[in-house]
């Protein structure tokens, strides 16, 4: 598959490969932070995008799609069971994780620029690093507890 614009990149970049692939953590996800989709706006110069807008999902539809391509999806359950209870997947309101942090190893992946969740990472996960958009921009912070 040929990536031909900026709007294409948008839901491969962080959910294949890059945010959760690397390992098999169990994640914590800030909702609406991680279902609240951003439109990139194409480059000066790209000549895909007038043909190709992005296309904005609804947030049950970018819920399984961060399921499937995190590798999350389980093929022996079905489509119900896999968006109420995804493998090692929690998708969680901010409230829940400054009352109490996860246990053991995990990850919290939540929207940059939340000052509450940040101080809370910073002051007690191991690594905090950020994740950006496809144009570098600030987008979500991962906060990795070992």
């Amino acid at each position: 598959m040929v990536l031909n614009n900026i709007a294409s990149h948008a839901l491969m970049f962080h959910w294949r490969g890059g945010t959760f692939a690397r390992d098999n953590l169990p994640v914590w996800l800030v909702i609406p932070d991680v279902l609240t989709q951003t439109e990139l706006h194409s480059k000066p110069a790209e000549e895909y995008a007038n043909a190709n807008p992005a296309v904005l999902l609804p947030a049950a539809l970018w819920k399984l799609a961060i399921i499937n391509f995190s590798g999350r999806y389980d093929i022996h359950q079905t489509l119900s069971e896999n968006l109420a209870h995804p493998k090692d997947m929690y998708f969680v309101e901010p409230s829940v994780l400054t009352a109490g942090l996860p246990q053991g190893p995990a990850k919290i992946i939540f929207k940059s620029g939340n000052p509450e969740l940040t101080r809370t990472a910073d002051r007690l996960a191991g690594s905090v690093r950020p994740v950006p958009d496809i144009l570098g921009e600030p987008l979500l912070t991962v906060a990795e507890f070992r």
